[in-house]
């Protein structure tokens, strides 16, 4: 008879013991309970779209051997970075630098076409004319761009950083703004207003510009008393109309606060005034005229000289007239127009022409309105912002997050050639959120409102828990007599602002903003606005962020970067916002999304175009670098020249096991890895405990030594390997990393595709009960000379007779 053969025990793998799918970063839940497929730790990894662990992508810098900021020019950059383009058409980067001094300048990287890298230059190097700087305290710098002006936002505590903007269109020049504090509420800072002669009124525009006009007087000899013909009476109860004057300067932020208003009668109204030259007794003619300012009727305002100089010093650009007039008969207006204006600190200016402006039969404008000045109301609008955070949209700029006044929103106008101007005359101004609610407006962006149109929505960072969002629109308001164009603010149902004023991104009509205990989520849809937590799976780790103000974000192909400061990872390296960089990917939506770690140190994040294709950029203190997938080494500069070195990294995953209750043992045989495009050497291994309890851990070094260039394209390849395990194991975690050579980082780039697991099954024994269970009982026998009964001490004395 033959012998019967055992049969070999099945060793198959697993239905769940394929890791197909990484499912991102995972440390809310213990281990156990975790998803086995996330990862407890993971760094310098991130997971690809169909679902393989890759190396993250290498930083490479975008600047030339010789031009690393911190190496070579003694500094390091600060904030983030602004592309315009330079006179000749070539792209460049605009970006400002901590000096060793402290101060904080500005430098232009242009970009070379032929090496497709950008050269780092002085702003007069690249056609700028004049200079600025921010003092020490400046920690960071933010850019809104607008009409081929960059405004400069710095995040200061000193007063002095107040916004910079750079002419970056035909004409390049920095500009820093300053108050002008000139017209105050006295007499003497008010207007002239009085009639000019006939030879001045018939003289050409040359001799206006170099003669001051002298005042028409009387025949009859009294001084500047006009001639019974002309526009003013010499009979006093003949002149019944009212014509007041006022003057505000201007630059390129807004008005200033308006004189006091200087009024002169006349005995015809503005629709009465004639359209003739000066007879040389000073009234009419008779011959009619096409210049306005050729008329006999009008009225030469001058303001003081005192105030021109000042306002020039302050570096104003030009000032504007207005007018407000009423009869004997009637009311006061509440509001005047804008009849003239006058540029200032152009090329040929001239004090005589500077100082005056003619109010003639035609105004300058008769849309643009003001109210009547009022010693209360003195808002000076050429006053610049300190603002550190802002938005261009709908043709306006935005501004908040401002230091010296924490609770402003200022908006610009969205009238041509007007884009930065914030005067309520041209359609900007601003608002104060109610000091009671401790409301500090930190973010403004773009996002859908529940009535699906896009509108802004200004986020506040709150004090003592104090948090919400605000809608804010252009509106109008209507009257019995008209209507009102005012900026409306809307409060949003239970939409909590942030705590970041950078790190706030719409993707998908989502609205992702950071709080202290999550990053939310929020879409509006059919007039209700719902929110999420993106950040359940680290919600431990979100918590333990420091300095959460400080983080900054950028988004690009569905994925979004922060840069945070994590207290378990480095320490946070001088002129840097955060210790690592955290990759949300949302493309699959809420359910799919996967949080990805990288340990690059970093001050800010932004999208670059490089030859023509898009990547995300870091901006680190020594240099903009750009995440290149095809690049397997980050690059660095200890002496000034690029150099290169191998990216660590290092992965375990959540615990696995047989199966997903983690409760059946399992004879584990070995691990299968399938490795993709792997170069270099690597480390994976299993650990956990067998039956006895006893620690297991596996491992072993797999090497691939080809170099392979990944800019030329190659074909992809794979790379098995395999583990021999051979414990009897119930639970497990895989772990991956690369290794160091003499204390150093080896070469080791590509990603993990695949991992197996094949084992046999274990009887359903183990770990559990090994036969019947027998129990004893300790008490007195009722028969102490029954041997069956009998037990001395509590032991039971056998069945067997040892008595005969």
């Amino acid at each position: 008879m033959a012998e019967k053969k055992i049969a070999a025990p099945i060793d198959r793998p697993l239905s769940r013991a394929y890791l197909r799918e990484f499912t991102g970063w995972s440390t809310a839940y213990a281990p156990g309970l975790s998803d086995p497929t996330s990862l407890r730790i993971m760094e310098n990894c991130w997971v690809t779209r169909e679902g393989a662990l890759q190396v993250r992508p290498a930083l490479r810098s975008v600047f030339p051997d010789g031009n690393w900021i911190t190496t070579n020019f003694n500094a390091r950059i600060v904030g983030s970075f602004e592309t315009f383009f330079l006179n000749d058409g070539g792209k460049a980067l605009l970006f400002a630098t901590k000096e060793a001094t402290g101060i904080v300048t500005f430098k232009v990287a242009a970009y070379n076409y032929a090496t497709d890298e950008y050269e780092v230059k002085t702003l007069a190097d690249s056609e700028f004319s004049g200079t600025t700087q921010f003092s020490a305290d400046c920690a960071y710098v933010r850019y809104v761009q607008i009409d081929n002006k960059v405004f400069a936002l710095p995040d200061s505590t000193n007063p002095e950083d107040t916004v910079r903007i750079f002419y970056v269109g035909s004409e390049k020049k920095v500009v820093t703004p300053e108050e002008i504090g000139v017209p105050t509420w006295v007499p003497t800072d008010a207007p002239a207003a009085y009639l000019p002669d006939a030879s001045w009124i018939n003289s050409t525009a040359a001799v206006k510009e170099t003669v001051f006009p002298p005042v028409e007087t009387n025949t009859a000899g009294t001084a500047g008393q006009p001639l019974t013909g002309t526009l003013i009476s010499s009979t006093a109860a003949d002149n019944t109309y009212n014509f007041g004057y006022w003057y505000t300067f201007q630059n390129e932020l807004g008005e200033t606060a308006p004189s006091q208003m200087t009024v002169i009668k006349t005995k015809r109204g503005w629709s009465q005034w004639q359209f003739q030259s000066a007879a040389s007794a000073g009234g009419p003619s008779g011959t009619q005229v096409s210049d306005p300012t050729m008329a006999c009727d009008q009225i030469v305002v001058a303001i003081p000289s005192a105030a021109l100089n000042a306002a020039n010093n302050a570096g104003a650009t030009g000032w504007n007239l207005y007018m407000a007039a009423w009869t004997d008969q009637s009311p006061v207006p509440v509001e005047g127009t804008l009849i003239a204006s006058r540029g200032l600190g152009l090329p040929g200016a001239n004090h005589t022409r500077d100082r005056i402006l003619q109010h003639t039969p035609v105004a300058a404008s008769y849309d643009v309105t003001a109210a009547i000045p009022t010693e209360d109301e003195r808002t000076n609008y050429t006053t610049p912002s300190s603002a550190s955070q802002g938005l261009v949209a709908g043709d306006r700029i935005i501004l908040v997050n401002d230091r010296q006044a924490a609770a402003v929103i200022r908006w610009s106008s969205n009238q041509l050639g007007e884009y930065t101007n914030f005067s309520p005359t041209k359609g900007g101004g601003y608002k104060t959120l109610t000091a009671g609610n401790l409301l500090v407006p930190a973010c403004v962006k773009l996002w859908q409102n529940p009535q699906s149109t896009d509108t802004l929505v200004v986020l506040c960072r709150g004090v003592d828990g104090y948090s919400t969002s605000y809608y804010m629109a252009p509106a109008v308001v209507t009257g019995q007599t008209g209507s009102t164009a005012i900026m409306g603010f809307e409060e949003t149902t239970a939409t909590p602002g942030t705590v970041s004023p950078w790190g706030v991104e719409v993707v998908n009509q989502g609205l992702y903003h950071p709080l202290d205990e999550q990053l939310m989520k929020s879409t509006a849809s059919n007039y209700n606005i719902s929110h999420s937590s993106m950040t359940e799976s680290i919600s431990n780790k979100w918590l333990e962020l420091l300095n959460k103000q400080n983080i900054v974000s950028a988004a690009m192909d569905n994925r979004i970067y922060y840069v945070v400061h994590n207290p378990d990872g480095e320490e946070l390296e001088e002129g840097c916002m955060g210790n690592e960089i955290w990759v949300m990917d949302v493309e699959g939506g809420k359910d799919s999304t996967t949080w990805s770690r990288f340990l690059i140190q970093a001050n800010s994040l932004h999208k670059l175009e490089v030859a023509d294709k898009l990547y995300m950029a870091v901006v680190r203190p020594d240099a903009i670098f750009v995440l290149d997938e095809l690049q397997t080494q980050d690059e660095y500069s200890d002496t000034g020249l690029t150099a290169r070195r191998p990216i660590p990294w290092r992965m375990e995953t959540n615990t696995q096991g047989a199966n997903r209750a983690h409760d059946a043992w399992s004879r584990l045989r070995q691990v299968n890895l399938t490795l993709g495009n792997f170069m270099g050497r690597m480390q994976f291994g299993v650990r956990g405990h067998d039956v006895n309890g006893m620690p297991v851990n596996v491992s072993k070094v797999t090497k691939d030594l080809r170099t392979v260039d990944l800019t030329t394209r190659p074909l992809p390849w794979d790379l098995e390997d395999y583990l021999l395990i051979d414990r009897d194991m119930k639970e497990w975690t895989l772990y991956a990393n690369s290794i160091e050579e003499d204390g150093l980082p080896a070469q080791s780039y590509g990603r993990i595709n695949l991992v197996q697991y094949r084992y046999a099954p274990i009887s359903v024994n183990v770990g559990y009960a090994y036969g019947s269970v027998e129990t004893f009982e300790y008490g007195r026998a009722s028969a102490p000379t029954d041997p069956g009964t009998f037990y001395p001490n509590g032991v039971p004395l056998p069945y067997v007779d040892t008595s005969r």
